[in-house]
């Protein structure tokens, strides 16, 4: 029964009501997903800075 779980058991990432009460902490929400988008573009070739002659092993990059 699912309604009988925990909230605790509920992923950080859902609970948005709580991140947004503090506009500082919200901010820091923003700035680390936006490294995070950026990483996987860059690592998955979406964002390249110069050609890479080999494809390095995806699991490898994170």
């Amino acid at each position: 029964d699912l309604t009988s779980w925990p909230s605790s058991t509920v992923p950080e990432r859902f609970e948005t009501p709580k991140i947004r009460q503090n506009s500082e902490s919200a901010e820091e929400e923003r700035e680390i997903a936006g490294s995070v988008i950026f990483h996987a573009a860059f690592h998955t070739g979406l964002i390249k800075f110069q050609p890479a002659p080999h494809r390095p092993d995806p699991v490898a990059l994170f």
